[in-house]
């Protein structure tokens, strides 16, 4: 083989590898001036925390190298474009009209939220069977809907009652147990009127196998201590429980529940949930 093919081949196997890496932007990143956090996760969802409420939105590199931010805040649309600098576990962040910020990397227990993009996004085998693939696309979507309504859905909360009070039940309770059978039930229209515009855009009816989701809001008792749910049958389109343990299952068991409440995952996908 000639010195020019080995040159190209091996380009090109620089340029497959740099698409697989994740960006280091990836993470929750907390403000060293004040009380915000970001959290980029590696499908492209951004949750935002400016010390008094939570907003979500989409994020991309773009092709200059910058990261372009759009979220949506009291139903306004917004759109950032910022410079990031990152030196290990510290981040300057430089917006275009030239205010920066110093974050530092979350070095405590990552967030369940974190946990399911990569998880998701681990590299499969080159050959995948189109069902199976079909499946781990509808459950990516699904982890997807949950999260962005869920974080909605805290917004919501967090004008109701303050930052400090909600933040009280965004904690994460891993080996503990969450029973959906005692949060209040709310219809779509209903969670609609709710939300949109003001905390998303759009509120999805049906996960990605086609089944409704379920959605739990006490709009009357912001203050009670269950307050938030969202919940997707799975494949099956079939609930296993309403007192579930607060657990990861392995991302190719379509069939499992996938449900979030009161600010975290309480059943998520996730590679070796059983070490």
């Amino acid at each position: 083989m000639s010195m020019r093919r080995v040159s190209a081949v091996l380009v090109l196997f620089l340029v497959w590898a740099s698409c697989r890496k994740v960006d280091p932007v990836v993470g929750k990143w907390y403000s060293m001036t004040g009380r915000s956090w970001v959290e980029y996760f590696a499908d492209g969802d951004v949750i935002l925390y400016d010390g008094s409420k939570t907003t979500s939105g989409k994020w991309k590199r773009l092709e200059d190298g910058r990261i372009k931010v759009d979220s949506v805040a009291q139903g306004s649309e917004t759109v950032e474009v910022f410079t990031v600098a990152i030196e290990g576990d510290r981040a300057v962040f430089k917006s275009s009209g030239g205010k920066s910020k110093r974050y530092q990397r979350s070095s405590g227990t990552a967030a369940e939220e974190v946990e399911v993009a990569a998880s998701l996004r681990e590299e499969e085998p080159v050959e995948v069977d189109p069902a199976v693939a079909r499946d781990r696309e509808a459950q990516r979507l699904t982890v997807a809907d949950v999260r962005m309504v869920g974080t909605a859905m805290f917004s919501w909360l967090t004008d109701q009652v303050g930052a400090g009070a909600a933040g009280q039940s965004q904690t994460e309770r891993p080996g503990t147990r969450a029973d959906i059978g005692k949060y209040v039930p709310i219809s779509y229209a209903e969670l609609e009127q709710v939300l949109v515009p003001q905390y998303a855009r759009s509120i999805p009816v049906r996960d990605g196998w086609g089944h409704p989701y379920e959605y739990y809001l006490d709009v009357e008792h912001p203050l009670a201590q269950r307050v938030l749910g969202v919940r997707s049958p799975g494949r099956d389109g079939l609930f296993s429980d309403t007192n579930y343990l607060i657990k990861a299952f392995e991302p190719d068991d379509f069939d499992q529940d996938i449900v979030w409440t009161d600010g975290f995952f309480v059943r998520w996908p996730k590679r070796d949930a059983g070490n």
